[in-house]
C-alpha cells in the first residue's frame, strides 16, 4: 500500500496499474506512467537492469531520502518531494555510481535524464499523485 497525504486527506494507492503525476497548479499531467516501488526488491533495484524510462515514465518511492545509481547503465534525473508534495530538490543527469538525496524528502521520483528540464519541473513546484 502506498499512502499520500494531501490537503484533502490521505490517499491510499494499492493498484498495480500506472499512476499519473500532475502539476497541482495547472492540473496538467507531468508523468502519465508512474510506477510505485513498494516491495523491498522494487525499492532496492529501482531502474537497475531496466531500459531507460520513457519520456512520461517515473518510478515513485515513498520515504527514500537517498537514491543510488550503482550499476546503472545510464544517467537519470531524480526529483525529491516533501510531505506536501512540493519539489525540494532536483538532481539532474546523475551518472552511474553516485548517491544523492536530501533528508527532508518524503517522496522521490526517478525519471530519464533531462526529463526534469524538458518538462520544466522546478523547485517549489507542487505535484499530485493520482
Amino acid at each position: 500500500m502506498f499512502q499520500k497525504s494531501t490537503g484533502y486527506g490521505t490517499i491510499e494507492v494499492v493498484r498495480n496499474e500506472p499512476v499519473v503525476v500532475y502539476d497541482t497548479q495547472t492540473r496538467k499531467p507531468v508523468f502519465t506512467e508512474g510506477h510505485l516501488a513498494r516491495t523491498f526488491l522494487q525499492r532496492a533495484f529501482g531502474l537497475l537492469f531496466k531500459d531507460p524510462p520513457g519520456p512520461d515514465e517515473t518510478l515513485i518511492f515513498k520515504d527514500a531520502p537517498l537514491i543510488h545509481t550503482f550499476f546503472m547503465r545510464y544517467p537519470i534525473d531524480i526529483i525529491f518531494l516533501d510531505t506536501s508534495m512540493s519539489v525540494i530538490k532536483i538532481c539532474r543527469n546523475i551518472p552511474p555510481f553516485r548517491i544523492v538525496g536530501t533528508l527532508r524528502s518524503a517522496f522521490t521520483l526517478e525519471i530519464r535524464a533531462h526529463a526534469a528540464q524538458e518538462k520544466k519541473i522546478y523547485e517549489g513546484q507542487s505535484l499530485t499523485i493520482n
